[in-house]
C-alpha cells in the first residue's frame, strides 16, 4: 500500500491503533460479562439452596454429602429413630 503523504500514513496508524484498542476492550468486555454470570450462577444456586433448605428441602450440600458417604450404619439408623422417638405422636 503506497502513501500519498506522511499524514495519510499517521492517519492510517492512529486508525490502526484504534481498531487494536476496541477489540482489546471487546476481549476485555466479554470476560468481565463471563465473571458476571459466573457470579449471577453462584448467587442463584447460593439463593436456590436456602429456599430448599427453608422448605425443610434436601439441599445440595446434603445430596454432596449423601453422595459421598456409604449406606446407613447402625448407629445411623439410631440415631435418626431417636430423634423421632423424642417427640410424641400425638398432643
Amino acid at each position: 500500500m503506497e502513501f500519498v503523504d506522511e499524514d495519510d500514513k499517521s492517519l492510517v496508524e492512529l486508525l490502526l491503533i484504534a481498531q487494536d484498542n476496541q477489540l482489546g476492550e471487546k476481549k476485555s468486555a466479554e470476560e468481565d460479562c463471563k465473571a458476571l454470570l459466573e457470579q449471577v450462577n453462584a448467587q442463584e444456586k447460593e439463593l436456590r439452596n436456602k429456599r430448599r433448605w427453608l422448605l425443610g428441602l434436601t439441599t445440595f450440600e446434603d445430596q454432596e454429602a449423601d453422595d459421598d458417604t456409604d449406606e446407613d450404619t447402625d448407629e445411623d439408623v439410631k440415631t435418626s429413630n431417636a430423634e423421632f422417638e423424642r417427640f410424641p405422636t400425638r398432643l
